[in-house]
């Protein structure tokens, strides 16, 4: 059982000071006008080197939920609900 627990708690490190990435956050257009000028802010000042790129939630997300999923970092569902993380 030791082992199975190495094996999933190993974890690549991130540090967002040093990393170079593009993030992907599916949300509604509302969450971005809330949320959007906070997070920009966050992300500047502590990882200068990752850059977001925001996408409207639409037909396809819904239609294509699980290829849309495996491709972005983030997809909220509403201001308070969180529906996949990933980094």
């Amino acid at each position: 059982m030791n082992g199975i627990r190495r094996v999933f708690d190993v974890r690549a490190e991130f540090d967002p000071a040093t990393v170079e990435r593009e993030f992907t956050i599916i949300t509604s257009d509302y969450a971005v006008a809330v949320l959007g000028p906070i997070v920009a802010r966050l992300v500047a000042e502590q990882a200068p080197g990752v850059r977001l790129r925001m996408q409207q939630t639409g037909p396809h997300v819904v239609d294509h939920a699980a290829e849309t999923l495996r491709t972005v970092a983030l997809a909220i569902r509403g201001v308070n609900a969180l529906v996949a993380a990933r980094i």
